[in-house]
C-alpha cells in the first residue's frame, strides 16, 4: 500500500476490541502536491496568532456555554468522541483513560489542582446536555463548574 491507494476492508468489532481484515486495493487517487509554506520574499506573521476555536462557545453537559479561553492558565487535555461510538477501543477507551488519569491525579497528596479533561462530541445533534451528563456519569467525572476558579486571573488567549 502507498499514499493515495484506495482500499476496501472489513471492520470486525467485539465487546472489547476491533480490527480490520480482508484489506484489498481498489484504486488509486492522485494526491495534491504540498505547496511551500511561504512564497519567496514573504514574511512570517509577527507574534502569536489567535485561533477562533479559543472563543467558540461549546455547550456542556449542564447546558452551559463554555469556551477554551476559560481554561487559560489551566492544564487541559482534550479528546473528541461521540456517545454512540460502536468501537470499544476508541471513544470508550479514551473516556476510560480520562477517568483513570483523573483518579490518579486526585489521589496524589500534592497534586496540582489546575487540570481539566475535556471531551468534545462529534455528534452534537444526538449528544445533548442530558445525554452527555449520563455518559459522563458512567466514567465518574467531576462536574466542578468553572465558577470555582478565580476568573480575575484569566485573560483571553
Amino acid at each position: 500500500m502507498q499514499a493515495g491507494d484506495e482500499i476496501s476492508f472489513r471492520l470486525c468489532v467485539t465487546s472489547d476490541e476491533s480490527w480490520i481484515d480482508q484489506i484489498s486495493k481498489t484504486g488509486k487517487k492522485t494526491l495534491p502536491v504540498p505547496q511551500a509554506a511561504l512564497p519567496a520574499g514573504s514574511q512570517e506573521p509577527v507574534g502569536p496568532t489567535r485561533h477562533p476555536l479559543l472563543h467558540y462557545r461549546f455547550t456542556n453537559e449542564l447546558g452551559q456555554a463554555v469556551s477554551l479561553s476559560q481554561y487559560q492558565g489551566q492544564a487541559l487535555a482534550i479528546t473528541f468522541f461521540f456517545t454512540r461510538c460502536p468501537i470499544p477501543d476508541y471513544c470508550p477507551r479514551l473516556s476510560k483513560n480520562f477517568e483513570e488519569a483523573s483518579k490518579k491525579l486526585a489521589a496524589l497528596p500534592s497534586a496540582p489542582t489546575n487540570w481539566h479533561f475535556l471531551s468534545v462530541s462529534f455528534d452534537t445533534e444526538f449528544d445533548t446536555p442530558s445525554v452527555l451528563k449520563a455518559y459522563a456519569g458512567r466514567y465518574k467525572y467531576d462536574p466542578r463548574p468553572l465558577e470555582l476558579f478565580d476568573r480575575s486571573k484569566r485573560q483571553d488567549w
